[in-house]
């Protein structure tokens, strides 16, 4: 049975959206509950799954929208149930106080805090007096890690999923809790609670932190939490307005990102993959500067500007490498990664191959979730990245008696609940292009901003006023973002969290 470590543990939590603090606190939890063991059940009064033994009689829809065994998914569960590290109490080991289970584990989850690179002291040991009790997972009295920007900007960004997408929608950048954004107005928003100011607009944004220098790689953004991804149907030019196909998304450093992506799928996280053309991070944020968190504000007239900080040390993972699979144990930690297994999935790639090599999920055996191994999918020519390699509406690994239509839009139930859309809606963005046709011609079938048309611009014949999808009253193409992978549609949303496990 896969048990893990307290490092792994902590790992898990920290890509849930955890905060140090938090991430130590509910690895101890972790541990009190399941002794580390993702494979834990108990059925007995209660549906209770995996490392924070999640209860799916009170959470009927984390049955479906999670794999309460993975360990990822189970701590993304967690972070819901926890109201975002807010509330402990739905874990019975702490109640009782200071003779809570879980403070057994105390040491254990603060030694993994530090390997992880988070520092020393980390955790909430009090316990609270029983369901209800709310008492956050984080002592919120000072910078959570080594960058405090960094935090709050990924903090406030995962807290907003699930809310709605307007095309076009203007939020105070004071407000606490917006509930409608678009792409931009998401990010702006996002890098203002950390403290820093972004124009409004993906062009702008983007053209702004070129000017600055402040451009990266695609593939290194993509591992660099807080850095911004672009995509646009060209590279804009100062001066020429809205670049057309512009959309910005927030990187959390694991391949994922958090978006205000559309009406359809709204603030939500999934996997950047290759839809994005340009990258840049943010300053004082993503570009290795330790700033503390404060009130942006500009600069006095005839004051120059502070000098950039320093860069912040990197954490130090070098060392041993006990299963010689060309990582460092401290790095596999890092990771959420078996130190002491060179194949920490079990689909006969090492954990190195899947990272540095394919690109695939070293934690996951089936990266794309088609139903075959990823090892398989390559001795076989398939792409382990994408659930329908031919593009011909069919899981890879499905086979013929198994593949129902059931709204008949010419793709399989079970490919489009890997994409994220209803296989029971034949149009999921209700723009009037089926999902099929629209995954066939390559435009998001999650997005009615994007359609066909809109890779083949014109009307429709004898067709008046506005183009489908153009913005209102324009009569022209709309420029909804790109979707290079349609594999990558589909995204979590959270959703209310209840009191129990």
């Amino acid at each position: 049975m896969p048990r893990y470590s307290a490092e792994q543990i902590y790992g898990f939590a920290r890509r849930a959206g955890f905060s140090p603090d938090e991430a130590a606190t509910m690895t101890a939890i972790a541990l009190a509950e399941s002794g580390g063991n993702s494979r834990a059940h108990n059925p007995h009064g209660e549906d209770s799954r995996g490392l924070w033994q999640i209860n799916g009689r009170a959470h009927p829809s984390f049955l479906t929208k999670y794999d309460l065994y993975d360990p990822q998914d189970n701590a993304k569960a967690a972070f819901e149930v926890s109201r975002h590290g807010r509330d402990i109490s739905p874990w019975t080991v702490t109640h009782g106080g200071l003779g809570s289970r879980y403070l057994r584990h105390k040491e254990e989850a603060q030694s993994a805090a530090i390997a992880y690179g988070d520092g020393a002291g980390r955790g909430v040991w009090t316990g609270t007096a029983g369901y209800g009790d709310r008492v956050s997972a984080s002592t919120g009295d000072g910078p959570a890690g080594d960058n405090a920007a960094l935090e709050t900007l990924l903090r406030v960004a995962k807290a907003q999923i699930g809310d709605r997408y307007v095309f076009g929608a203007e939020v105070k950048l004071k407000d606490p809790n917006p509930e409608v954004f678009d792409c931009s107005e998401f990010t702006q928003w996002a890098a203002y609670q950390a403290g820093v100011r972004i124009p409004d607009g993906a062009t702008a944004q983007y053209l702004d932190l070129k000017e600055k220098g402040l451009l990266i790689p695609v593939e290194k953004a993509k591992d660099t939490p807080g850095a911004l991804l672009f995509s646009f149907d060209r590279e804009p030019r100062a001066g020429d307005g809205r670049t057309p196909g512009a959309h910005v998304a927030i990187s959390l450093g694991d391949g994922k990102i958090v978006e205000a992506a559309n009406r359809r799928a709204g603030v939500r996280e999934s996997t950047a993959g290759s839809r994005f053309e340009y990258a840049a991070v943010l300053p004082g944020i993503s570009d290795g500067s330790a700033t503390p968190l404060a009130e942006p504000t500009p600069p006095e007239l005839g004051v120059p500007p502070l000098a950039p900080a320093e860069p912040a040390p990197l954490p130090d993972l070098g060392g041993a490498d006990s299963d010689h699979d060309g990582l460092s144990d401290a790095l596999e930690r890092r990771y959420g990664l078996d130190p002491l297994r060179a194949d920490t999935d079990a689909d006969n790639l090492t954990d190195a191959q899947e990272l540095v090599t394919y690109g695939t999920d070293a934690r996951k055996a089936d990266t794309d979730g088609d139903q075959l191994n990823d090892a398989f999918e390559l001795a076989q020519g398939l792409d382990p990245r994408s659930p329908d390699t031919d593009h011909d509406g069919h899981l890879d690994g499905s086979l013929a008696p198994a593949q129902t239509d059931t709204d008949l839009d010419g793709l399989d139930d079970a490919l489009e609940r890997v994409l994220g859309l209803d296989p029971r809606l034949s149009d999921s963005d209700a723009d009037g292009f089926s999902d099929g046709l629209e995954y066939h011609s390559g435009s998001n079938p999650l997005d009615a901003r994007d359609n066909p048309l809109m890779r083949q611009p014109g009307e429709l014949p004898g067709a008046e006023g506005d183009v489908p999808g153009a913005p209102p009253g324009t009569g022209q193409p709309g420029t909804g973002p790109a979707l290079g992978q349609t594999q990558l549609l589909g995204g979590r949303t959270t959703g209310d969290p209840h009191d129990l496990p």
